[in-house]
């Protein structure tokens, strides 16, 4: 979630979706733009705030599970436990695998690494901790509640709105999503099918 006082707008960042980019760009060019939590769904927006306009970006969702799987994969994450939980998930061989078993959410405002006591974390907070692989983006973007919301692959939409231009910056490497098993589309379309209607 990124609060771009200068336009009184809302940026809305669900996990893989350009979100270091965007963010990087939107601070250069609105000095007084503020990121206070990563990836917070649309109804975690501060009260005052929620008035504003509110944009976001939709990714085609096996895309953005792959991508997920594979930002997990390479330890990437920020929470030292949860880099040590993820990538035992995802040693599994199979993206198949993660997609259907995975139980580990890739976004949480807690840190339980060698504390006796957990460290709250409130940049990395959401109101719906659950794994990446069964929660759908509308969860974060929420339409219902007024957000715009433009496809990845067409994030010039995106940019003529912040009047602003996204260089692709910390993304995965630009290889295609693998051929997925009748068990996954069919998972999928069960979890997502609110982000595969954004591509119909």
């Amino acid at each position: 979630m990124i609060i771009i006082p200068e336009m009184e707008t809302i940026v809305i960042t669900p996990p893989r979706t350009a979100s270091t980019s965007i963010l990087r760009v939107i601070k250069e060019s609105y000095p007084e733009a503020i990121s206070l939590y990563r990836h917070m769904e649309a109804s975690g927006i501060p009260t005052g705030y929620d008035l504003w306009r509110k944009v976001g970006l939709v990714r085609q969702p096996l895309e953005r599970l792959w991508s997920v799987y594979k930002y997990t994969y390479k330890n990437s994450c920020h929470h030292k436990q949860q880099i040590k939980e993820l990538s035992g998930e995802t040693n599994i061989p199979e993206f198949d695998e993660w997609v259907l078993h995975n139980t580990i959410p890739m976004v949480t405002g807690i840190d339980y690494y060698e504390n006796i006591i957990p460290t709250y974390l409130p940049y990395y907070s959401c109101l719906y901790t659950m794994p990446e692989n069964r929660k759908s983006q509308f969860m974060y973007l929420r339409p219902d509640l007024g957000t715009e919301v433009f496809r990845f692959d067409r994030i010039n939409m995106l940019e003529q709105v912040l009047d602003v231009f996204f260089p692709k910056i910390n993304g995965t490497e630009d290889n295609e999503v693998p051929e997925v098993s009748k068990e996954v589309e069919r998972h999928v379309k069960k979890y997502f099918s609110w982000d595969l209607q954004q591509f119909n």
